[in-house]
C-alpha cells in the first residue's frame, strides 16, 4: 500500500497531536500522581495555572494550605503540651527547629 505524502507538515502534526492529546494528558496525569514533579509542573503550565497565578500579581496573597496546616498543627501541639514563653514565640516566628536549637545551646 503506497504511503500518502504529507504536504502540510505542521497541519498534519497538529491533527495527529489533537487526536492523541487526551491519551497523552492521561499519561502525564498518572506520572504526576506517582510523584513526578516534572510531569506535574508541565501539566500546570499547559493548563494555564502558572499564567493564572502570575496574573494575580498585585492581589493580596493568601497563605498556602501547607502554611495553614502547619500553623494549626503547631497550635494544637502547643495546647496539648502547654507550651508558652520565649521558645513558643521563637517557634511561631522561625519554626520549631529554631527553638529546639536554642534550647540545645543552653545545655
Amino acid at each position: 500500500m503506497p504511503v500518502k505524502r504529507v504536504r502540510d507538515y505542521k497541519g498534519h502534526a497538529k491533527k495527529k497531536l489533537s487526536e492523541a492529546f487526551p491519551a497523552i494528558v492521561g499519561v502525564l496525569i498518572e506520572r504526576a500522581k506517582e510523584g513526578s514533579l516534572t510531569h506535574a509542573k508541565f501539566l500546570f503550565e499547559i493548563g494555564g495555572v502558572k499564567d493564572e497565578h502570575q496574573s494575580r500579581g498585585g492581589q493580596k496573597r493568601h497563605p498556602s494550605l501547607a502554611k495553614i496546616l502547619l500553623k494549626e498543627l503547631a497550635e494544637r501541639g502547643e495546647k496539648a503540651a502547654g507550651v508558652e514563653g520565649p521558645e513558643h514565640e521563637e517557634a511561631q516566628q522561625h519554626g520549631p527547629k529554631a527553638a529546639d536549637r536554642r534550647s540545645e545551646d543552653k545545655e
